[in-house]
């Protein structure tokens, strides 16, 4: 198992399926590579999608959900060349854990503060 993959999952993150696109050698490819995330919707979807393509190593990213009776999605991610899709997740995953982490510090102090303007 791959740095990475095991970072996944010592994270407690949902089960996530790789699977590389093959091109027309029959040679899998780390930088185009198709992600099932299970027992996941379009609210960590959209997040990825939004994060991933704001990196200028990403050369395409989508999702989709198969069907709204499925709780997965399927990300895909081609990294520019030089760059694995893997190492994009990764990061997209703990930049998105940062920015969720300040909107409840922000959202926290904001409450707090309008807590005590009007319990005085």
């Amino acid at each position: 198992m791959s740095g990475g993959a095991e970072l996944l999952q010592q994270e407690t993150l949902p089960k996530i399926q790789e699977t590389p696109c093959v091109d027309e050698n029959g040679v899998a490819s780390e930088q185009n590579v198709t992600f099932t995330i299970n027992e996941e919707d379009h609210t960590l979807g959209n997040v990825l999608r939004f994060v991933l393509a704001k990196y200028p190593e990403t050369d395409f990213v989508g999702y989709t959900v198969p069907h709204p009776t499925q709780y997965r999605i399927i990300l895909r991610i081609q990294a520019k060349k030089g760059h694995k899709a893997h190492d994009l997740l990764v990061r997209a995953l703990k930049d998105s854990r940062l920015i969720f982490q300040t909107m409840k510090g922000t959202f926290s102090d904001a409450y707090k503060r309008h807590s005590e303007l009007n319990n005085k």
